[in-house]
C-alpha cells in the first residue's frame, strides 16, 4: 500500500499510454504528423500566417505527447530506484529532465518542425520589415509629390499669371526673340568657348532669352513683374560685361527700350511697376511670398543669400547669435529686396530642374 501511495505522489502525469521501450519503430516518422489536415476547412478571411501557426501548435502537441510517453517509459527504471530509496527526490528530478532530454533526440520530428518554424517566422518578419521600409519610401515620396502640388496650388492662389496675361507675355517674348539683332542673347553666354573666363565673377546672374521663355512654359513667374525683371536683366548683364559702344552692348540697349515699351502696359494694368519692369514699392505680399520661398532654399543657397544681404544691406543681417544669422526683411531696401527675390527665384528654379 504504501509503495502503490508513493508511486501515485511521484509517478509523472502521463500523458498517453505507455509504450514498450524505446524502438526505432516507437519513434514517429514525418509522415505521422499530418500538416495539410484541416486546410481545406479554414476560412479564406484567416491569414497564411494564421493558419501556419494554428497547424504547428496542432503538430507540436501531438510530438509533445510522444516526448512524455516516451519519457516516461525512460522514467520506469529511476522511479523503482526512487520508491526503494536509493535515489532522492532531487536526483529523481535531474533524471526527469534527462529523460525529457533524452526523448526529444530521439524525436527528429520534433525538432525539425521547430527549425523550420523558426526559419519560417525569421523569413516572415524579414519581408514585413522589407514591406515596411517600401510602403514608407512610397509614402515619403507620395508627400513630397502632394506638398510640391499644394505649393503650386497655393502659389497660383497667391497671383500667377492668369490666362490672358500668359498669353500676352508669350507674345511679347515673341517679338523679343524674332528681332535680327536678338540672336546672340537667345541662349546661355558659353563662356568658356568665348575664351572670357572672368564673365561669371562679373556676371553674377547669367540669363538669356531662351532660359526665360523655358521658365515662362514652366510656370515659373507669378507676375508680370517677375518675367519683366528676368528679360530685363539679359539686357543689363551684356552691358554690364561690355564696353559702351561695342555692338552687344548697342544690340543690348536697343532691345531694352523695346522690350520696357511691350512691357510697360502689361505692368500698368497688372500694378507692377515702371515701365523698366521694376518695381516701385513693396507690399506685405511680396515680403510675405519672400519669406515662404527662402525657407524652401537648402543651407547652401540660404548662405549665398546671406551673403548678398550682407554686401549690399548690412543692416538687415542679426548677427547676435552666433549659432545662426536672422535676415529682417522689413529692414531690406528696395533693391537689395529685388536682389534677394531674383536669387531665391533662381534657386528654386534649380532645385525644380534637378528634382524631375
Amino acid at each position: 500500500k504504501g509503495a502503490s501511495t508513493s508511486s501515485a505522489v511521484a509517478r509523472p502525469p502521463v500523458a498517453g499510454p505507455a509504450r514498450p521501450p524505446a524502438a526505432a519503430s516507437s519513434i514517429p516518422s514525418s509522415s505521422a504528423i499530418d500538416l495539410t489536415e484541416g486546410t481545406r476547412e479554414t476560412p479564406r478571411k484567416r491569414s497564411r500566417a494564421d493558419d501556419v501557426e494554428t497547424r504547428v501548435a496542432k503538430a507540436r502537441s501531438l510530438c509533445v505527447s510522444e516526448l512524455d510517453a516516451r519519457a516516461h517509459e525512460l522514467m520506469e527504471e529511476p522511479f523503482r530506484d526512487f520508491l526503494a530509496k536509493k535515489i532522492d527526490g532531487a536526483e529523481i528530478e535531474r533524471r526527469r529532465e534527462a529523460a525529457r532530454e533524452q526523448a526529444a533526440k530521439e524525436h527528429p520530428t520534433l525538432s525539425a518542425l521547430d527549425k523550420a518554424f523558426a526559419a519560417y517566422t525569421a523569413a516572415t518578419a524579414a519581408a514585413e520589415q522589407a514591406a515596411a521600409a517600401k510602403r514608407e519610401a512610397a509614402e515619403a515620396t507620395l508627400e513630397a509629390a502632394l506638398h510640391a502640388l499644394e505649393k503650386k496650388g497655393e502659389a497660383g492662389a497667391s497671383g500667377s499669371l492668369s490666362g490672358d496675361e500668359l498669353g500676352q507675355c508669350k507674345a511679347v517674348l515673341r517679338e523679343i526673340k524674332k528681332k535680327d539683332i536678338a540672336d546672340p542673347f537667345l541662349t546661355p553666354v558659353d563662356w568658356k568657348a568665348l575664351g572670357i573666363p572672368d564673365y561669371p565673377t562679373v556676371v553674377k546672374r547669367p540669363m538669356d532669352l531662351g532660359t526665360v521663355s523655358s521658365q515662362l512654359e514652366g510656370g515659373h513667374y507669378s507676375s508680370v513683374r517677375q518675367l519683366a525683371a528676368d528679360v530685363d536683366l539679359v539686357w543689363k548683364n551684356a552691358m554690364t560685361y561690355n564696353i559702351d559702344g561695342s555692338w552687344i552692348y548697342q544690340s543690348a540697349s536697343k532691345l531694352k527700350a523695346f522690350a520696357d515699351a511691350k512691357f510697360s502696359p502689361l505692368l500698368s494694368a497688372s500694378g507692377g511697376g515702371g515701365a523698366d519692369g521694376e518695381v516701385t514699392e513693396l507690399t506685405f505680399e511680396m515680403k510675405a511670398q519672400l519669406n515662404q520661398n527662402a525657407n524652401l532654399l537648402s543651407s547652401k543657397d540660404l548662405y549665398g543669400m546671406v551673403g548678398i544681404v550682407e554686401e549690399s544691406c548690412k543692416k538687415a543681417l542679426d548677427a547676435t547669435n552666433p549659432s545662426e544669422v536672422e535676415i529682417d526683411i522689413d529692414t531690406l531696401d528696395l533693391a537689395t529686396f529685388l536682389k534677394v527675390e531674383r536669387y531665391v527665384q533662381d534657386c528654386l528654379a534649380r532645385q525644380k530642374k534637378k528634382s524631375k
